[in-house]
């Protein structure tokens, strides 16, 4: 397990080139297919990574955070609206910096599983808003946790939705509902 998360992703996207998001695409496609459902204006990722989610969100507005500045360094190239920030201090920004903008909805996507205080960073989500969440079920070094279930996911995540639905698309799962 490797813990210092932030050394860890920019020495990855520093040193990795280009990048294959084409396992990724399935499960992007779905969750972008449901945040359509859900009428949003404004929507933030956390863990944004280089953006490549963030392209595919249309119709409204996009705001993605990473602890990686080397990450978002490539999410600029593609003209996001992203920046470096700590997961950790998100009701901060959502406090000081988005005090004027309400954030209808989160995306955690293949973010969560990095965190040593997952609960934590998500309980900082204000009530009533859309959440989106994507975990891998396999090990990696950089991983903190594994879900090897769906109840195990749902185990760990549920009690921060009024309401979800979960579903296993190839090796990730996508929960998704209000908090």
């Amino acid at each position: 397990m490797y813990l210092n998360q932030k050394k860890y992703f920019n020495n990855y996207y520093q040193t990795c080139g280009k990048v294959d998001y084409s396992k990724y695409y399935p499960l992007w496609k779905e969750l972008v297919r449901k945040l359509e459902g859900f009428e949003l204006d404004t929507v933030l990722e956390v863990g944004c990574g280089t953006g490549e989610l963030g392209k595919m969100i249309e119709g409204m507005e996009y705001i993605g955070i990473d602890i990686s500045s080397e990450a978002i360094k490539l999410s600029w190239k593609k003209k996001l609206h992203t920046f470096v920030w700590d997961a950790m201090e998100l009701s901060f920004l959502l406090e000081h910096v988005f005090y004027d903008k309400k954030i209808e909805a989160f995306i955690f996507s293949e973010v969560l599983e990095h965190l040593v205080y997952d609960k934590e960073v998500l309980k900082q989500i204000p009530k009533k808003r859309g959440l989106f969440i994507t975990v891998p079920d396999f090990k990696h070094k950089a991983h903190v946790r594994r879900f090897k279930t769906q109840e195990d996911v749902e185990k760990r995540y549920s009690e921060f939705f009024s309401g979800y639905s979960i579903k296993k698309i190839g090796k990730r799962y996508l929960m998704w509902g209000r908090t």
